[in-house]
C-alpha cells in the first residue's frame, strides 16, 4: 500500500516536470563587450565550506511561521520531516520515517520512525515531537500561514475551536509510531509532509522563551537551538550571515557534511554576481536579468522550473478596485510578453492563468475582456507596492507605464524592504501588491484553495460563495477527471473576477559552482545539500 501511494505521487510529478521543463529552454551565447569572457574565480574547485546567497534577510527560522523561499532554504538544513522530496525525480522518500502504511480507504497514514533519529542535543526524536508540532502548527494563536493546507487532518477545525489535543488525531501510538487520520483520501498530503513546517519540534526549545505561540519569541534565533536536521545553528548575525555546522547526531551512512553552510542576505543581484565571480559566494539566488545572455552556455548557470506564479494582488476592498470592470481593465493593460522577454529574460511563459499546467487540468481561457461602458473610467489613483529588487523595480515601472498609457489610471510605485512588505501585505495595507506564489504541494488545489473567503493567504479581500462551493465540492470528488474539471471551473471564476492578475510562471535561474551541479532544489524549494566525497580536512 505504501509503495502504491508513492508511485502515484511520483508518476504525477514526473509528468508535471516534463510539462514544466518546456518553459526553461534558453539558447544563444552573445558576447558582452563590457565584461571579460573569463571564467569566474569561483569556478576553481569545490569548497568544503559552502557560502550561499539569500535574496532577503529572513523574518524567522521558525519553520511554521516564516514563508519565504529563502527561509525554506535554511530550514531544509535545520529540520527533517517524516519524508523528503527527491529534488530531481519528485519522488517522496523516507526521511524521519523509515516507512509508512496507508489504510485501505486512503484516510489514515501510519509512520514508522527511524529508531536512530536524534535531536542535536542527543535526545531521541519521538512520535510525540511530531504530534506537538502539528498541534502548534494548527493553533489559531500562532496564525501559521501553512495551517489551512493541513486542514484536511480530521478534526482540525474542531481543534482550532476547542484547543483540546484529543480532537486532533495526530497520535503517538508509541515513541516510534505516528498515526495521522484525514477527513478524506488526499493523495497530495504525503507531499505536504516534505515541507519544513511539518517537521517535528523540540517542545522545551520552542517554549524556552514563552508558550511557543507568539511569533516574536526568540527560540529560533538562539545559537545552538535544538533541531533534528543535518545541520545546527552556530549564529545568526542579522544582515550579515547565518552560519550552520553539521549536526553530530544526524547520522546517515555515506553522508559526509561540509564543515559549515553560510548564508548571506544580499538583495542586489549584481552584488551576488560579483561575489560569485570573486569566490566569496558559491551559490547565488538570482542573476541580473541583463546579464543572463552572458552566462548562457557557461557551466556555472543553473536553470530550474518552479511550481510558481508571479502575479499582482488587488485589494478588492479599496475604492476603485472593488469594481470588477476596473480590475479587468488593469489586467488587459499589461503586456506580459514584454515583461518576460525584455525584463525577466528567463524563458518564462507569460500567462493569464494562476495555475500552471498540471496533468489532466483543463487550460483556463484568457481573462475576459472588460465590458466596454459608455461612461468614462472614474478618476482612480492607485499604489503598487513591491519588495526591494532591481528586477521587481523594472517590472513595476513597466506595469506603471502600460497601465497609465492604456487606462488613464494613475499608478504610483512604492519599493519597500521585505519585512515591511510582508507586514503591509498581511494587514492588507495596499492597493496593489506584487507577489509570487510557490506551491506547497504539486496539485492545482495548492493554487486555488488560498482564494477561498476565509483563507489566511487570501490578501485580496475577495470573497465569492460560489468559488468556495466549488473548492469544497472538489474535496468530495472521488473521480479524478471530475475533480480536475471542478477545480478548473473554480480557476475560471477566479480569473474572470480578477482579484489577482497572473503575469507569468517562474523559472529559477542562478549561478552555482560546476562541481555542485545539479543543485538539489526540489519543486517545493526544499534543498538536499550536497555532501563531500571525502571527509573534510581538520579545521581549527
Amino acid at each position: 500500500m505504501t509503495m502504491f501511494f508513492q508511485s502515484v505521487s511520483a508518476s504525477h510529478l514526473h509528468l508535471l516536470l516534463s510539462l514544466l521543463c518546456g518553459f526553461a529552454t534558453l539558447c544563444g551565447n552573445p558576447i558582452d563587450p563590457e565584461h571579460p569572457q573569463q571564467e569566474p574565480t569561483a569556478m576553481a574547485g569545490c569548497p568544503e565550506e559552502l557560502h550561499i546567497a539569500l535574496s532577503v534577510e529572513l523574518e524567522s527560522l521558525d519553520p511554521q511561521t516564516s514563508s519565504s523561499i529563502d527561509a525554506i532554504k535554511v530550514q531544509s538544513a535545520l529540520f527533517e520531516g517524516l519524508v523528503s522530496m527527491h529534488p530531481f525525480t519528485g519522488e517522496v522518500e523516507p526521511a524521519g520515517a523509515s516507512s509508512w502504511d496507508l489504510s485501505p480507504d486512503g484516510s489514515e497514514l501510519t509512520f514508522h520512525l527511524r529508531k536512530d533519529a536524534l535531536w542535536s542535543n542527543d535526545e531521541a526524536v519521538t512520535a510525540q515531537d511530531y504530534a506537538y508540532a502539528f498541534q502548534r502548527l494548527l493553533h489559531p494563536r500562532l496564525g501559521s500561514p501553512y495551517a489551512d493546507q493541513y486542514g484536511v487532518i480530521l478534526g482540525s477545525d474542531r481543534y482550532r475551536q476547542t484547543l483540546n489535543t484529543a480532537d486532533l488525531p495526530v497520535t503517538a501510538i508509541d515513541p516510534h509510531t505516528l498515526r495521522i487520520r484525514l477527513e478524506r483520501p488526499t493523495p497530495y498530503f504525503i507531499d505536504l509532509l516534505a515541507r519544513p513546517c511539518a517537521a517535528p519540534l523540540h517542545a522545551p526549545t520552542v517554549m524556552g522563551s514563552g508558550d511557543g505561540l507568539t511569533r516574536n519569541e526568540s527560540w529560533s534565533i538562539r545559537p545552538g537551538f535544538v533541531s533534528n536536521g543535518p545541520y545546527t545553528l552556530v549564529h545568526w548575525r542579522v544582515n550579515e550571515s547565518i552560519r550552520l555546522a553539521p549536526n553530530p547526531h544526524h547520522n546517515r551512512p555515506g553522508h559526509v557534511l561540509r564543515p559549515f553552510l553560510v548564508f548571506h542576505p544580499i538583495e542586489s543581484a549584481h552584488v551576488q554576481e560579483r561575489a560569485f565571480q570573486s569566490g566569496a559566494i558559491h551559490v547565488t539566488s538570482k542573476i541580473p536579468s541583463e546579464r543572463i545572455p552572458f552566462h548562457i552556455g557557461k557551466p556555472c548557470l543553473e536553470t530550474q522550473v518552479e511550481l510558481a506564479t508571479f502575479y499582482l494582488i488587488l485589494n478588492t476592498r479599496q475604492p476603485g478596485l472593488d469594481s470588477t470592470q476596473i480590475r479587468q481593465l488593469l489586467a488587459h493593460s499589461i503586456d506580459r510578453q514584454t515583461i518576460t522577454d525584455r525584463i525577466r529574460m528567463r524563458g518564462e511563459p507569460p500567462t493569464a492563468a494562476f495555475v500552471p499546467p498540471f496533468p489532466g487540468f483543463p487550460i483556463v481561457p484568457d481573462s475576459p475582456k472588460p465590458v466596454v461602458s459608455s461612461a468614462p473610467v472614474p478618476q482612480t489613483r492607485l499604489t503598487l507596492i513591491f519588495s526591494s529588487s532591481e528586477t521587481n523595480q523594472a517590472i513595476a515601472e513597466a506595469i506603471q507605464s502600460q497601465v497609465i498609457k492604456k487606462t488613464g489610471i494613475q499608478l504610483d510605485l512604492q519599493r519597500v524592504e521585505w519585512k515591511s512588505y510582508l507586514d503591509r501585505r498581511n494587514r492588507k495595507d495596499f492597493d496593489i501588491c506584487m507577489a509570487t506564489w510557490i506551491a506547497d504541494y504539486p496539485d492545482p488545489l495548492a493554487f486555488l484553495e488560498m482564494w477561498t473567503s476565509d483563507a489566511s493567504n487570501n490578501f485580496s479581500g475577495w470573497a465569492n460563495p460560489f468559488f468556495d462551493q466549488l473548492i469544497e465540492q472538489s474535496h468530495r470528488c472521488t473521480d479524478t477527471r471530475t475533480r480536475m474539471q471542478t477545480l478548473a471551473n473554480a480557476h475560471t471564476l477566479l480569473i474572470r473576477e480578477q482579484p489577482i492578475i497572473p503575469l507569468f510562471h517562474l523559472n529559477r535561474m542562478f549561478l552555482v559552482l560546476p562541481d555542485l551541479r545539479p543543485w538539489g532544489q526540489s519543486l517545493l524549494n526544499t534543498i538536499r545539500y550536497p555532501t563531500l566525497k571525502s571527509p573534510p580536512s581538520a579545521h581549527p
